[in-house]
């Protein structure tokens, strides 16, 4: 999937191994790890446009 983001400014890849593609809906330490990711990244992108 990375390689098409062709127009982002930025592209980071997170791999978070055990994980498919039902994550978000997976009870446990793999689902916080994905919605920690999710937030961070959106907090940074806050703060880069001068929101945080």
């Amino acid at each position: 999937m990375a390689e098409d983001l062709t127009a982002s400014a930025d592209v980071t890849v997170h791999e978070l191994p055990g994980a498919s593609h039902y994550i978000h809906l997976e009870p446990g330490k793999g689902r916080d790890a994905f919605f920690r990711v999710v937030t961070d990244c959106l907090a940074d992108g806050a703060e880069a446009a001068g929101e945080g």
